[in-house]
């Protein structure tokens, strides 16, 4: 339904910028990737109508960087995967509705030995 209003989503508490966002393909969820001591990726819920939208929060001590440079959600938005940035450039898979992490691989640019 289209209202023609807007929210703000404030960011996590310190974090020292947004990196990435996508939404998912529904239009219903936004993933926020944020720099901080440790990546963070929020995932809001949009459907929420009232108040701040509900969030799940996801942070991972193996991905290596203090930040992710990319996200995205599966096609069916069950799924956010992420790539986190240098020196590690791990990519990172989330069950995100129950914030548990799946997988993560090491991934280096190409050239880089």
């Amino acid at each position: 339904v289209e209202t023609k209003t807007q929210r703000f989503i404030p960011g996590q508490a310190d974090t020292e910028a947004i990196t990435a966002i996508a939404f998912s393909q529904c239009k219903s969820y936004v993933a926020v990737a944020e720099r901080a001591e440790r990546g963070v990726i929020t995932v809001y819920d949009l459907t929420t109508t009232t108040g701040s939208p509900r969030k799940r929060v996801l942070a991972s001590t193996d991905v290596g960087s203090k930040e992710y440079v990319s996200v995205a959600f599966s096609p069916d938005g069950k799924w956010v995967i992420a790539q986190g940035g240098a020196p590690e450039w791990n990519v990172t898979l989330w069950n995100w509705e129950r914030c548990k992490q799946l997988a993560c691989v090491p991934a280096k640019p190409l050239g880089s030995d």
